[in-house]
């Protein structure tokens, strides 16, 4: 605005240039250095190119550099370690190279450092705990290598610690937690080995901690339950071992935790009803036992439920509310041992939008409560009575068994027709009946229903319908596929319908489909060259067209 402005009188300055998204392209001129006085540069979200002036770095006022958001190359120039009043650093998301300066540490009054989203290299420099007043240090999604120096924890303002995707290696160093300030420590995507420091325990104002996937061994330091005000836990996709300790699940504030993929063992306290805040439960893939506490279904704030893979025992009854557990939208506890009738209080839930309960001991009947399921998206029920100890080998050494007592009845004509699905799974449950067709298939394209004892024909409804996948395989499922089967359907979609009791001619969307298996246990007929059967299913070679003597 100053367009008047004598840059020659002695008496005015420019101060300030702020031009923050306005599509700017070009390169940040050198002969900003003459301009004494100035004390920001803001140039965020444009377009510049070329590298930044390493006189920048002779600006004595400068306190404010914002060239973030661009596409600038090179180097971060050292000379900018040398910009004495230089308090707020923000070179993130351009295509910087090279290493961090250790002259930056001669910035005394540097504040925040923002360097995410580059391709900077090599390690970061020690010095930089000599920066009293860092508050901020964030070097998100570079190139970096070697430890985390243990001197960061001598930057006692530090208040955001930011070193998530790089290849970062060595131990978490425990001086870190003598960083009474901080409340955000990120370390994701690493390769850092060795255990959690108990020191973190000393970092009472910590309220986000993420170390997930790196190669950290032990177990989770019970010095963790002196941070009252964690907020965020997140240890995923580590070799963790040991119990979780009890005082985690007295966390008020916690609304996330995040120990999925590890080794841990143990139970899950029923003093979870303490943790009223909690709305991401991420507990799978390790090797807890016990059962759900009722006291779950006390968590009114709970959003994800995700317990997969782990050796969970005993009955689901009691595990939900639908009247307190009104924001719940994913439960996933497939692959445990859960016995007794799939919960009918689930299926209550109105918020429900992914249930997975796969490979269980469960037993009775589906729910028909899955049918008042608006928001109901995926349906993962597959072999629900078939979890390892409920499985009846057919003798000691044999792979294979026999499942008693498991899930009986049809399936739910409703559950077709829910307005929402797009998956439902519900393979190797042996249920019975036909599959309907006076109904309106809703949203469906992944339909999983192989290993069951269905009969009947493959109705109109089912044969005309988008479907991605499609798998009826091992029933006993009888009559022809018309020839419309699959001109509804992708290009590449997934076909399995063999092992049942089809005859007829092969609809020509399967002879050159790649993902398809319908000859086996079928009669379909066929040309002497076999050119009208599917091509790309393993079975046709060996077919015998219309028998169903070797097929």
């Amino acid at each position: 605005n100053c367009t008047h402005l004598n840059l020659n009188d002695s008496f005015v300055h420019v101060t300030h240039i702020e031009l923050r998204n306005y599509s700017l392209v070009g390169s940040i001129p050198n002969e900003f250095s003459n301009l004494t006085e100035l004390i920001e540069i803001a140039f965020r979200f444009n377009n510049l190119t070329g590298t930044i002036p390493s006189r920048l770095g002779s600006l004595q006022s400068l306190v404010y550099l914002d060239v973030s958001h661009n596409s600038l190359t090179g180097t971060i120039p050292s000379n900018l370690g040398y910009a004495a009043q230089l308090t707020y650093l923000y070179l993130d998301v351009n295509a910087l190279t090279g290493t961090i300066p250790s002259t930056l540490a001669f910035a005394g009054q540097l504040s925040n450092l923002y360097l995410d989203f580059n391709a900077i290299t090599g390690s970061i420099p020690g010095n930089l705990g000599l920066l009293s007043g860092l508050k901020i240090f964030s070097i998100i999604d570079n190139a970096l290598t070697g430890s985390i120096p243990s001197s960061l924890g001598s930057a006692s303002q530090l208040t955001h610690l930011a070193l998530q995707i790089n290849f970062l290696s060595g131990v978490i160093p425990s001086s870190l937690g003598s960083l009474t300030r901080l409340e955000s420590l990120n370390m994701v995507a690493n390769a850092l080995t060795g255990t959690i420091p108990s020191s973190f325990g000393s970092a009472m104002q910590l309220k986000y901690l993420y170390i997930e996937r790196n190669h950290l061994s032990g177990a989770i330091p019970s010095a963790l339950g002196s941070l009252t005000q964690l907020g965020i836990l997140r240890l995923s996709f580590n070799d963790l071992t040991g119990f979780i300790p009890a005082s985690i699940w007295g966390f008020r504030n916690m609304t996330t935790l995040d120990l999925n993929n590890n080794y841990l063992k143990g139970t899950i306290s029923s003093s979870i009803e303490r943790m009223e805040n909690l709305v991401y439960l991420y507990l799978g893939d390790n090797d807890l036992t016990g059962s759900i506490p009722s006291s779950l279904a006390k968590l009114p704030n709970m959003v994800y439920l995700s317990i997969f893979n782990n050796s969970l025992v005993g009955s689901l009854n009691g595990g939900f509310n639908s009247s307190i557990q009104t924001s719940l939208v994913q439960v996933d506890l497939h692959n445990n041992q859960l016995t007794g009738p799939l919960p009918v209080e689930l299926f209550r839930i109105s918020s429900l939008s992914i249930a997975a309960l796969a490979s269980n001991c469960f037993t009775g009947t589906l729910p028909t409560e899955v049918c008042g399921q608006s928001r109901l998206k995926d349906l993962i029920l597959d072999g629900l009575h078939s979890a390892s100890t409920c499985q009846n080998k057919i003798w000691a050494l044999s792979e294979s068994y026999i499942i008693h007592h498991g899930i009986s009845g049809s399936i739910p004509p409703c559950v077709f027709s829910l307005p929402q699905l797009q998956a439902l799974h519900l393979s190797g449950n042996g249920l019975t009946g036909s599959l309907p067709d006076d109904l309106n298939i809703s949203n469906i394209t992944e339909l999983i229903l192989s290993h069951n004892s269905l009969t009947g024909p493959i109705p109109a409804a089912f044969q005309n319908h988008f479907w991605a996948r499609f798998d009826v395989s091992y029933n006993r499922l009888s009559g022809s596929l018309a020839s419309t089967f699959g001109l509804n359907m992708p290009s590449k979609s997934t076909v399995y319908v063999q092992n049942n009791r089809l005859s007829g001619e092969v609809p020509s969307y399967l002879v050159d489909l790649e993902d398809v298996s319908a000859l086996g246990s079928n009669m379909f007929s066929c040309n002497r060259d076999k050119s009208d059967l599917p091509q790309h299913d393993s079975a046709v070679d060996n077919y015998q067209c219309g028998s169903d003597a070797f097929n």
